[in-house]
């Protein structure tokens, strides 16, 4: 997205293209309608960098006057100036806004970013769809991880065949692109985030260019028919931007269709009547791709800064962040960008170029070491933070069972024989705390058995290969129950309404019903059948309300800046959102079996509370804080009282 040629083969044209994907891009950030899918603006800066890269190398290496630390260095002067100035923009507004949590991941990032490893500091951290990965001002970097990434290796790769096989540099490759497709295909569905960031998934994409600009019709001039392609190439980039969502599947197959567009505009501009040539070489728009990528890096931070301050007035910090962004990205291009791009780089820029990095890179050091510089908040922040911060140590300590597959299986106490098993999706996980205090306090000791996004539920599965081995977990688990003669209860806990719509049936067969409330209603049935028959008393957790997205960091935020938090979620908005899951527990449930509801703590008659007596009950939009469960643990005392 940063890579530019000028002189007698300068296309104003892409620069044109690149200001479209950088204007998806801002847009999708800033919430506009009908951009939902304009993510796909990376993906064509993806193209437009490999055709343009493999320009220079080819041009460079067939005229023997390439050099790869020359070629470093162009890069470092290019992206370098204005990421740092960026980043220590970043890092200085957060000092004086962010929560010590949000601050310290920040600093985190930010030191990733100066090492072009974003893209694998995001994909440990979280999904670029994700709730978590709202409140990052730093996410839309990891891109520039995957392109110097793949500069790294790319001039070596193709530096080796072209002065040594030039012959076989296409078909090498065409093969590593097609490689990386279907890595990029396969990989969307068995492991997302890897996928989505790291550069070997996305390398095809570069590569479609740099196949592109090597193509022996390169150069040519095209017919007017020919350049007709070029308004397919945009209908294509503008319908993924139009159509596709933050559910899609991606990049995986879904990416070919902005980057076939992509390939296709580039490609008819080598028709020099093109109408599509002429409309994207119109000065506005070469104006704003020369200026795209200080944009691309400053929209962000811009964008999501007002959105946190003005979080009342969502559609006027967005219109107020983009048009502050154009302007930072236009004093950016002239005062910070061309100055160290163009001409002899003299020592005193070196060095201050040097000296800023360095220091960017030690007080993120700083930043990180202090956990986010506490101090600059007062202790109840701190307090609430911490809350929302802290995990169930569980969720990193239990042990792994062979009898049960991709599972968190541990014990409530060291000692002792389980009379009870927790079992469920990530809920049972974040629940288990407070359950086990209950337990505890009636001396009984209990198991945990959980498995992120699969409800316990008997030959079903969630739609898709993500959860491809929940049916089988399930099924172990439920055996392992089955015929396990201490544990006497099993405590059934799941995000029900989050996981209803999309079941399918997946290993029993005598599971009838088409529709996921079916399935829901027909496997709930079955399981419990099965628990009930085996002699144990069954115990189910009802839906833990759902708060606002990013609504616990939200309301942190707004106490440190003295205003009121996000709205609570009313009760009635409650039972509206899971009254398929309650209409099915009326229904199929024996009455014979529990069923605990938690709303009768965290709701009154009126609304469901994000926090009580300042005590941050959520860590995301569904998901209890470690607190919030032990707030709930009076609700589960009968279930050990009685014994």
């Amino acid at each position: 997205m940063s890579t530019v040629i000028r002189g007698a083969g300068y296309r104003p044209d892409i620069d044109g293209l690149r200001a479209v994907a950088v204007i998806l891009v801002v847009l999708y950030h800033a919430g506009a309608p009908g951009f939902s899918g304009g993510f796909v603006g990376v993906d064509v800066f993806f193209v437009i960098s490999g055709y343009l890269i493999t320009r220079i190398l080819q041009d460079e290496m067939g005229h023997g006057a390439f050099s790869l630390s020359g070629f470093y260095a162009r890069r470092a002067r290019r992206l370098l100036p204005a990421l740092i100035v960026v980043l220590g923009c970043t890092l200085l507004l957060g000092a004086f806004t962010a929560l010590p949590s949000d601050f310290e991941r920040m600093a985190k990032a930010a030191i990733a970013t100066l090492l072009f490893v974003s893209n694998i500091f995001f994909w440990t951290e979280a999904g670029y769809f994700s709730p978590a990965a709202e409140s990052s001002y730093l996410l839309h970097t990891w891109s520039l991880g995957v392109e110097e990434q793949f500069y790294i290796l790319y001039p070596l790769f193709f530096g080796l065949f072209f002065r040594r096989a030039r012959q076989f540099l296409v078909p090498a490759l065409t093969g590593v692109a097609l490689v990386s497709l279907a890595t990029s295909v396969v990989g969307s569905h068995i492991f997302p985030g890897a996928s989505f960031y790291l550069a070997p998934t996305r390398a095809w994409e570069l590569l479609a260019g740099g196949l592109l600009a090597l193509s022996p019709a390169h150069g040519r001039e095209l017919s007017a028919a020919a350049s007709a392609a070029g308004w397919a190439g945009l209908a294509m980039i503008f319908t993924a931007a139009g159509l596709y969502t933050s559910t899609a599947v991606f990049p995986g197959i879904a990416a070919a269709l902005p980057v076939l567009g992509a390939v296709l505009v580039i490609a008819s501009g080598n028709a020099p009547e093109s109408p599509v040539r002429r409309l994207l070489a119109l000065r506005p728009l070469v104006y704003i791709g020369l200026a795209s990528y200080s944009l691309y890096l400053w929209h962000r931070p811009v964008l999501f800064f007002f959105r946190d301050y003005f979080d009342d007035n969502l559609v006027g910090a967005a219109i107020v962040g983009v048009l502050i962004s154009f302007v930072l990205s236009a004093a950016s291009l002239h005062l910070v960008e061309r100055p160290f791009r163009s001409g002899p780089m003299p020592r005193s820029k070196l060095r201050a170029l040097t000296a800023a990095g360095v220091a960017l890179f030690v007080f993120g050091g700083v930043v990180t070491a202090s956990g986010g510089l506490p101090f600059r908040v007062a202790p109840e922040i701190r307090t609430m933070d911490n809350i929302i911060e802290a995990r169930n140590p569980r969720a990193f300590s239990c042990r792994t069972d062979g009898a049960i597959i991709s599972s968190r299986f541990c014990l409530s106490s060291p000692e002792g024989t389980p009379s009870f098993a927790i079992w469920g999706d990530s809920h049972a996980l974040v629940l288990s705390p407070g359950i086990f205090d209950a337990a505890h306090g009636a001396g009984a000791t209990g198991q945990l058995i959980s498995h992120s996004s699969c409800p316990p539920l008997f030959g079903v599965t969630r739609a898709g290969w993500r959860n491809r081995d929940c049916a089988e977990h399930n099924s172990k688990s439920l055996q392992y129950l089955e015929h396990s003669s201490e544990i006497k209860t099993v405590i059934m806990v799941a995000r029900w309404a989050g996981s209803l719509n999309n079941l399918q049936r997946g290993g029993a067969d005598d599971i009838d019903g088409d529709t996921g409330n079916q399935v829901f209603r027909d496997s709930l049935r079955r399981t419990i059948d099965v628990l009930l028959q085996a002699g144990k008393e069954v115990v189910i957790v009802a839906p833990v309300p759902s708060v606002a997205v990013e609504g616990p960091k939200r309301l942190v935020r707004a106490k440190m800046r003295g205003r009121s938090g996000p709205e609570p979620v009313t009760f009635d908005e409650f039972k509206d959102q899971n009254a398929e899951a309650f209409s099915a527990f009326e229904d199929v449930v024996p009455s014979i079996v529990r069923v605990i509801h938690p709303s009768d703590m965290l709701c009154d008659e009126t609304i469901c509370a994000i926090a009580r007596a300042g005590i941050p009950l959520y860590y995301d939009s569904h998901h209890l804080t470690v607190e919030g469960s032990r707030f709930l643990a009076p609700l589960f005392q009968p279930i050990f009282n009685a014994k």
